[in-house]
């Protein structure tokens, strides 16, 4: 009996060693992997973000337009403009108009163009045309055609005159005078000199006064006087 359970196990003993391993096809052992090991987790891939786009920058360099100030002169609406001047020099003068408005809408001191026009008193017929254009904010430019050429800053008439609104009160005085029958009956009214600088760059003053007239009688006046930019002074006297 021995002898047989002896035998039996042999027999055996090769499936049961068999059974603790895993063979592959090169007759190398691969080991069975302890389940308590750490699994590391896979990354699952990242989900795809729609690029954002930038914003959209203004275009620096579009043209402003200014065709509702700088209006054409017609032979039509304007045929005075044209018996002066001329056709041709007509059309020249509406050429250099937007550009004279272009030129001033770049200059800091104007928010925006709101008129531009033939400086009747400036200009010289046939020779050389002088333009003003005036701003929303008050103030107002002169260019001539010659400064048009010109690579110069184009000054606003508040700048052009100096000194204070009250250095223009005794010019204006001695305008008024001139132009009474008695200078020496001048007599001003306590407290009613009102001397500014106009939004045009024009010096003005105002006086109340009472002056004798040509028969001698005394009347009650008020005089403006007016200090151009370019020179041009006047003092106009009205009765109160």
């Amino acid at each position: 009996m021995f002898i047989r359970k002896f035998l039996l196990v042999s027999a055996f003993a090769p499936l049961i060693i068999g059974c603790s391993s895993e063979t592959n096809t090169d007759n190398q052992e691969v080991s069975v992997e302890d389940p308590s090991a750490q699994i590391e987790p896979v990354a699952a891939p990242a989900t795809p973000v729609d690029a954002v786009e930038p914003a959209a920058q203004p275009d620096s360099t579009v043209e402003v337009d200014y065709s509702d100030v700088a209006i054409p002169y017609t032979e039509k609406g304007y045929p005075k403009l044209y018996a002066t001047w001329g056709k041709k020099w007509v059309e020249d003068i509406n050429t250099m108009m937007p550009l004279v408005v272009k030129r001033v809408a770049a200059n800091p001191k104007c928010d925006a163009p709101s008129i531009a026009d033939l400086s009747d008193n400036r200009s010289i017929v046939k020779q050389e045309a002088v333009f003003f254009v005036d701003c929303v904010n008050g103030e107002r430019f002169y260019i001539s055609q010659n400064e048009l050429t010109e690579n110069t800053n184009v000054e606003a008439e508040s700048n052009m005159l100096s000194g204070k609104p009250s250095q223009y009160i005794q010019p204006c005085r001695d305008m008024i005078k001139a132009q009474l029958s008695y200078p020496s009956t001048f007599d001003e009214s306590f407290g009613s000199v009102n001397a500014f600088k106009g939004k045009s760059g024009n010096m003005v003053v105002e006086i109340d006064f009472t002056a004798k007239n040509a028969i001698g009688a005394e009347l009650p006046q008020s005089a403006r006087c007016v200090f151009g930019t370019s020179g041009e002074n006047e003092a106009v006297i009205e009765n109160r």
